[in-house]
């Protein structure tokens, strides 16, 4: 609005209008590209899920998943939901991640006594899940290449190392705030 306004004082008007349609036009391209991308990758997701793959990851990070969520059974439903949560963020696909978080989070909902208070568990999750490490940032590396970035791939070793800083403080805050809560 600011803009359309200081066009049309500076006489400029159809320079914004330009402006507007062509930043809608990239912004439609940029939407459109990442839902492709996102459909691609939750199919893939859905693929490993039934071959078995997402099982056989899930084993391996068991002992890992045992550390984050210790009051939660291994072998539940609930336990391969954020399995595959964490397998979405770690492929830098937020948006794909997003269902897998709101089963994982509907499934600690229904197993938390106390239904008004979130669960360590709960909060586990919603830690690990705005910091996430990102092996390969897909997401980033698809704007980026969409903007017209030519090396596209220089991001995954910043984004490895930022996401598992960010990661790391964000369980050991949960960690020291499970421990506080519960003296």
């Amino acid at each position: 609005m600011l803009s359309a306004i200081c066009g049309l004082v500076n006489g400029r008007l159809e320079m914004v209008s330009t402006a507007i349609l062509e930043s809608s036009k990239k912004g439609f391209d940029l939407v459109l590209n990442l839902g492709g991308m996102m459909i691609f990758w939750m199919g893939l997701v859905c693929i490993a899920e039934k071959s078995g793959l997402v099982a056989i990851f899930a084993r391996q990070i068991r002992p890992v998943l045992r550390f984050l969520y210790p009051d939660i059974d291994e072998d539940s439903d609930v336990m391969g939901d954020i399995t595959m949560n964490f397998a979405a963020n770690m492929l830098g696909l937020g948006n794909a991640a997003t269902p897998f978080g709101i089963k994982a989070m509907e499934g600690l909902q229904a197993i938390n006594k106390d239904k008004d208070v979130a669960s360590d568990a709960m909060c586990m999750l919603v830690c690990i899940n705005n910091s996430s490490v990102q092996l390969i940032p897909f997401t980033a590396m698809a704007i980026l290449s969409q903007a017209g970035g030519l090396h596209v791939t220089d991001v995954i070793l910043t984004s490895i190392l930022a996401t598992s800083v960010s990661t790391f403080v964000a369980v050991a805050f949960s960690k020291i705030m499970i421990k506080w809560s519960k003296k």
